[in-house]
């Protein structure tokens, strides 16, 4: 059930109200690199750990393609949620990792449709490492800055041409959109 609340018009009576978490979604894909996912989720577990009780400011969701356990590439499986059953319309932030599966997921054409389909609708989206190919195969990084692990910066340069790579930062910000460069960069 749902409960449904009237918001006071007054400005100063909004600031009052509790702000709903921030809900977050990790998009896993087999042989992703566990670090990737597993770091961010540790931070954002974290904040949450810090915050006053019953204020959470973030929740947040596993999914993968087609749903149930992800094999990462250490083998260890992670149970996730089906994109088709994951709301695309209130993400806050979306977050793909890398790993030695990315180029699969990259090419996946269904995954990157949904990336397509939910992206522009989040407040930001993230890759961590080499999930920057994800990014850039769904066109999100068209005409836009971006870092990736430096062991495929001139790999991202040759398939994607339309994207500044960098080499140098641990994370850069353009727009919406946040990468990073390697496993641990994910984390700050």
């Amino acid at each position: 059930n749902v409960i449904m609340h009237a918001i006071p018009a007054k400005p100063s009576l909004l600031k009052a109200l509790p702000m709903a978490p921030r809900r977050v979604v990790f998009v896993l894909f087999d042989d992703c690199l566990l670090l990737d996912f597993a770091g961010p989720l540790q931070a954002f577990e974290l904040a949450c750990e810090t915050s006053k009780v019953g204020r959470a400011p973030y929740v947040w969701q596993i999914c993968s393609l087609k749903g149930g356990p992800v094999k990462t590439s250490s083998g260890l499986e992670v149970m996730t949620t089906a994109l088709a059953d994951c709301d695309h319309k209130t993400i806050d932030t979306l977050m793909v990792g890398g790993g030695p599966g990315v180029h699969r997921a990259a090419a996946e054409a269904a995954l990157v449709d949904w990336f397509r389909l939910a992206a522009p609708k989040a407040r930001r989206v993230c890759s961590v490492c080499t999930g920057t190919f994800v990014l850039a195969a769904a066109g999100l990084l068209r005409g836009r800055r971006a870092v990736t692990h430096w062991g495929s910066c001139d790999l991202l340069r040759a398939r994607h041409p339309d994207v500044s790579v960098e080499v140098d930062p641990v994370f850069v910000h353009d727009g919406g959109i946040w990468t990073s460069a390697g496993v641990t960069a994910g984390i700050d």
